[in-house]
């Protein structure tokens, strides 16, 4: 097809609106979970005796989400691991496909487990908030849950480094 065809005129500037209508949320989405695997990423470097052995491996952010949460030692029932769920589905669906309706549902997902999540008191206002802000808090909440328990592993990685590491 030449640049010139009318038909890809027609096609980019669908594309074109697509995109301004979406735009907000999609970067609101790719930056929020892209914090969220970073705070993945730390917690399972802390987290494991020997991290070393794991880089180089492909884990999915699913993989990651899992192995983090069987590592999180008592919070592997928090309710945030739901929240980390509904974001990486929203994230893949504006990642691999436009459809506004099926993100929009994948949205609505979040919204709603987020706020399902929070307390009274925090959810509070947040219900009237544009979708890109909920993106956005709900993935930093997610990710200062990342950080909070990944304190907690170097707390007990200090224990087992200091009683049961072997001494060179």
């Amino acid at each position: 097809m030449k640049t010139d065809d009318p038909r890809l005129e027609v096609g980019r500037k669908a594309m074109e609106e697509r995109v301004k209508k979406f735009n907000d949320l999609m970067l609101a989405t790719l930056k929020g979970h892209l914090v969220v695997e970073q705070a993945l990423d730390s917690f399972l470097a802390s987290s494991l005796s020997n991290a070393d052995h794991i880089r180089g491996i492909k884990l999915t952010f699913n993989h990651k989400a899992q192995l983090c949460r069987a590592l999180s030692f008592d919070q592997e029932r928090d309710g945030l691991w739901d929240v980390v769920r509904a974001a990486n589905r929203l994230r893949n669906q504006v990642a691999h496909d436009l459809n506004i309706e099926k993100i929009q549902t994948k949205m609505d997902e979040l919204r709603k487990v987020y706020l399902g999540t929070l307390t009274p008191k925090q959810a509070k206002g947040l219900e009237e908030e544009s979708d890109p802000s909920i993106v956005e808090s709900a993935c930093v909440l997610c990710a200062g849950f990342f950080a909070t328990i990944e304190d907690d592993a170097k707390g007990r990685r200090g224990v087992v480094d200091k009683h049961w590491k072997p001494r060179g």
